[in-house]
């Protein structure tokens, strides 16, 4: 038995557990994927794979009933459960003027009105 025996053993050991470690890994990620698809309820907004945002109106075995868009606009359509990616929070629109702190184009520290080509220009200057 030569040095090149054990380095050989350490390498395929490390090689198992590292494919061990990455199975563990899929298993976990698949379990939680289907506990989400399993709480899936009405009145949740959610995104689709494939990027269609909707509220689920029905479920039904594996079938989704989204609804999307508003009022003469809305449809419906059936998706699989597989293909609701994720639970989206419900837009809240803010009635109102905006604040005066957002009227102007200044950036932050950038008060005295010189802009990114100006700058650019003294510095190109000051060399």
């Amino acid at each position: 038995m030569g040095d090149g025996n054990y380095s050989t053993y350490i390498f395929l050991g490390a090689l198992i557990v590292l494919m061990f470690w990455m199975t563990s890994r899929t298993k976990k990620r698949q379990r939680a994927a289907e506990e989400f698809r399993d709480n899936l309820a009405v009145g949740q907004e959610v995104m689709t794979g494939s990027g269609l945002f909707g509220t689920i109106v029905a479920v039904d075995g594996e079938r989704v009933t989204l609804r999307s868009g508003t009022g003469a606009d809305a449809s419906t359509s059936e998706w699989l459960r597989q293909a609701v990616a994720k639970v989206v929070e419900p837009v809240q629109e803010v009635q109102g003027e905006p604040d005066a702190d957002d009227a102007g184009d200044t950036a932050a520290g950038d008060t005295d009105g010189s802009t990114d080509k100006d700058m650019r220009g003294t510095a190109a200057s000051d060399e």
